[in-house]
């Protein structure tokens, strides 16, 4: 008896097998995704949240105007424009940061291309008005 002749030695793709039998007659569906969801499930894409980046910039803005639009600054105005200009605009800033990372974990991540120039636009903007309503808080400060 040969290596060939016992069925117990042989395998797959040996001359003289018939590795097909007891094969299944179509193929096993795929798997389920992970989530739990069905494979026809559409995939969510994922987008950078512009809405905090629009809000830094109207902050600052508005922080620049407020500070620059009196003539003859009172205590509250120059404090209150630095205030938005510092610690809410560049936080606003920083929630934009942080949930667009968060969105860019995402599987399907979609930016249009001016999301990045405005992001660069946005943050030199907000470090001018914190210069801007630094400068006239201290010039006030300088006046008392």
């Amino acid at each position: 008896m040969s290596l060939w002749d016992d069925p117990a030695r042989q395998r797959p793709g040996d001359p003289g097998t018939d590795w097909t039998q007891g094969a299944p007659t179509r193929p096993p569906a795929p798997p389920a995704p992970v989530g739990g969801g069905s494979a026809g499930d559409a995939v969510a894409v994922a987008r950078p949240p512009v809405g905090w980046l629009a809000a830094a910039l109207g902050v600052a803005v508005v922080a620049v105007l407020l500070v620059l639009g009196v003539a003859r600054p009172v205590p509250v105005v120059p404090l209150g424009g630095w205030l938005l200009a510092g610690p809410v605009a560049v936080s606003l800033l920083a929630l934009y940061t942080r949930r667009d990372v968060l969105a860019r974990t995402r599987p399907v991540y979609a930016a249009p291309g001016w999301v990045r120039p405005a992001y660069v636009v946005v943050s030199v903007l907000v470090v001018l008005a914190v210069a801007v309503t630094a400068w006239r808080l201290a010039d006030w400060v300088g006046r008392l």
